[in-house]
């Protein structure tokens, strides 16, 4: 018989603790974390055991996510003043499970006073691809993935291991960063678009 269900559990992360769950589940999700007078807290974080045997804690921010049967999981923080985290627990059986892509955090705007502006499209590919070569007068630039699949983002020897993840459809901006910067797809080629901040 085909079954789903979801929950969005309030987490208070006012004093420093952790809180056990047990929840039969499939997909799990850091969906938002409010201040006390409703705006969104970008910077907070959370640490995430799955499991009764886990042994390690992986780090958590907002939407960030983990896919794949669990019985339970325990939830540790540091103290963070009048904010509350909102975590999304979903089961089902495959054909039915709710699996909720929340927005992405916002984009902070950056306060770099540049003169020029400039944009690309660049296809990233399995292999190491350069997005933006050196430049010691860029003060910012967004990095906006437009493909399908999962871009990497990092140095000369970036890596799906090493880089840092921009998911599809999302974005990252790197503030006062003069250094070249690369990405690598997962997969196939993948749509890009980068914007630079110059003095």
């Amino acid at each position: 018989m085909a079954f789903a269900y979801y929950k969005v559990i309030p987490v208070p992360l006012d004093a420093a603790g952790s809180r056990d769950f047990a929840y039969l589940g499939d997909f799990l999700l850091f969906q938002d974390a409010r201040r006390s007078d409703g705006s969104q807290e970008l910077d907070a974080a959370i640490n995430v055991k799955i499991g009764r045997d886990g042994v390690d804690y992986a780090r958590w921010r907002l939407n960030n996510k983990l896919r794949g049967r669990f019985d339970s999981f325990t939830l540790q923080w540091e103290a963070q003043a009048g904010v509350t985290a909102y975590i999304y627990v979903a089961a089902g059986d495959g054909a039915t499970l709710l699996d909720l892509d929340s927005q992405p955090p916002k984009q902070i705007i950056t306060t770099a006073l540049g003169s020029q502006i400039s944009t690309a499209a660049v296809t990233v590919t399995t292999s190491v691809t350069l997005l933006a070569a050196a430049d010691s007068t860029r003060q910012s630039a967004i990095i906006q993935n437009n493909g399908s699949g999962d871009i990497y983002v990092g140095g000369i020897g970036v890596t799906t291991s090493s880089g840092v993840k921009v998911e599809a459809g999302t974005s990252i901006t790197l503030d006062k960063t003069t250094a070249a910067i690369y990405a690598i797809a997962a997969s196939g080629n993948q749509n890009t678009r980068i914007l630079t901040e110059a003095s």
